[in-house]
């Protein structure tokens, strides 16, 4: 086949003939040549955008572990003080509250290593909190928990409730002097998972997230970093302290593997 693509023969043709031959086999290998440094330029370059990926995942995993650390020692700290307000009174309630502790330190510490976590789970841990806290402030806090989901199986990431429920009671109950209402809410919405935590607030300057301290600033950038479709809010009306977030659960950013 070549000899008649080339117009090639056994016998010796004349200059312009091998010129002609020359210049064809050269295009051979270079076509050849240069299918072969396409493909493999292509090939670089996959590996180098799967490479930059896999690095992108892998920094956002270390600001979630960041994060994530950053809330444990913030919330034992708050927790300690119950149980040392509770001690100094020598409140028999005092070894509940120290158990009830340890099973959230529980949670943080092996549960909270996953990228997700069910949201029975996260309620649970929510529900948890409300009865540490109550135990702590008894007849000063009136705690109401509703939830209304279809699937309390679904993912979600952990950490992301119960820092609102924690500055509910900290700047609600722990600032006001009569009785602190505290109403939480959890919901499915239109594709979207909403959780809103209410508190009264007396006359004092209004918090913000900014404010408020680590917990919901924590929040925001997790939100930010996990969920591409969310809100988050936070205010004050009326005497009311509201904060809410709500995020697409089916719509997460990819994970590296754990």
């Amino acid at each position: 086949v070549i000899p008649l693509i080339h117009n090639e023969t056994h016998e010796p043709g004349t200059l312009t003939e091998d010129i002609s031959r020359f210049i064809w086999r050269m295009l051979d290998i270079l076509t050849v040549a240069g299918a072969a440094c396409t493909l493999s330029l292509m090939r670089k370059q996959l590996l180098d955008a799967k490479r930059e990926q896999q690095l992108i995942k892998e920094k956002l995993q270390s600001e979630l572990n960041f994060l994530r650390a950053q809330t444990h020692p913030h919330f034992l700290f708050n927790t300690l003080n119950s149980i040392y307000a509770l001690a100094r009174k020598q409140d028999p309630e005092t070894p509940r509250v120290v158990m009830q502790l340890s099973k959230l330190l529980r949670y943080m510490l092996h549960e909270c290593k996953e990228n997700y976590v069910t949201l029975e789970q996260e309620w649970k841990v929510v529900l948890d909190y409300v009865e540490l806290e109550k135990i702590r402030y008894g007849q000063r806090v009136a705690v109401t928990c509703t939830t209304q989901v279809s699937n309390m199986q679904a993912s979600v990431a952990p950490l992301l409730l119960l820092p609102l429920v924690e500055n509910a009671f900290k700047h609600g109950a722990g600032n006001n002097r009569g009785i602190t209402t505290i109403t939480i809410l959890l919901e499915e919405q239109e594709g979207m998972l909403k959780f809103e935590v209410k508190n009264n607030v007396e006359a004092t300057p209004e918090p913000s997230a900014e404010t408020s301290g680590i917990g919901l600033s924590n929040v925001k950038r997790q939100l930010e970093l996990l969920y591409p479709k969310h809100t988050f809010e936070s205010f004050r009306n009326n005497g009311t302290f509201t904060t809410l977030i709500a995020f697409n659960w089916n719509d997460k950013t990819a994970m590296p593997d754990r």
